[in-house]
């Protein structure tokens, strides 16, 4: 229809891939569409700059351009010939992997109080802060991000996860995410109770694992068995009078 801003874009995806985010959607069907702009900034709420310079007639994009360890957000418009764009248009996150900004602290641990087995927020940052003090790194807070995904992992050579309570439920629903990470050949620690419910809700005792288990497949763990009272394997004695 004549004078009417063409509709905004359905299926629009953007996924993380190496040194390049790649942005795929649906073509428009409006008779008068002449293309698409393709917008990026590094500000949330922010339109930000056109990366193409004349109207993108294509339906798959790859953001060649953006550097590492930084977030981008992504907007495309739909254009008529008119050169009218789409109003309400989808943003979306992301970044490049990379695997060159040193470790990320994924923390899936709940705000304790300081309790056995349960302790606070400022305990367990200290904790893993301390360990990792001479890395680069930086914190993920999962209970208040709500959710991961590539874009917050692949920036990382390392991860470490830390899920130091007794909800172990959160990788069970990420796993996809981490394995892609592992794909690209990031390196994942993981610290938790029960990784065998973690990772694929395996409630049994014993549980055996094989191929196709996540767990299986990239943790190399064969078999869960749940016993109280042994949580300590052994040690390496490094001062005298220890046991």
């Amino acid at each position: 229809t004549p004078m009417q801003l063409p509709l905004p874009l359905s299926g629009f995806t953007v996924t993380p891939q190496w040194h390049q985010v790649k942005l795929c959607w649906n073509p428009n069907l409006e008779f008068d569409l002449m293309g698409y702009n393709i917008y990026r900034s590094e500000i949330k709420g922010d339109l930000g700059d056109k990366q193409n310079s004349s109207v993108y007639t294509d339906t798959l994009y790859l953001d060649i351009n953006a550097a590492n360890g930084v977030y981008y957000y992504y907007t495309v418009t739909a254009v008529d010939n008119q050169l009218n764009e789409s109003e309400n248009n989808t943003t979306i996150r992301s970044r490049v992997v990379s695997l060159d900004q040193g470790v990320l602290i994924v923390d899936e641990t709940a705000d304790g109080d300081g309790s056995l087995m349960n302790p606070t927020d400022e305990q367990v940052d200290s904790f893993y802060n301390g360990l990792l003090s001479n890395f680069k790194r930086e914190e993920y807070d999962l209970i208040t991000e709500g959710s991961i995904g590539l874009a917050d992992l692949g920036a990382f050579s390392t991860v470490l996860w830390h899920g130091n309570d007794l909800d172990v439920e959160a990788p069970f629903h990420f796993k996809d995410q981490i394995m892609k990470y592992l794909n690209y050949g990031g390196n994942f620690f993981y610290a938790g109770y029960r990784p065998g419910k973690a990772f694929e809700h395996a409630s049994g005792n014993p549980v055996i694992f094989g191929t196709g288990d996540f767990i299986y497949d990239y943790l190399k763990i064969k078999e869960a068995v749940f016993k109280f009272f042994a949580l300590f394997i052994g040690a390496d004695q490094t001062e005298t009078g220890y046991n």
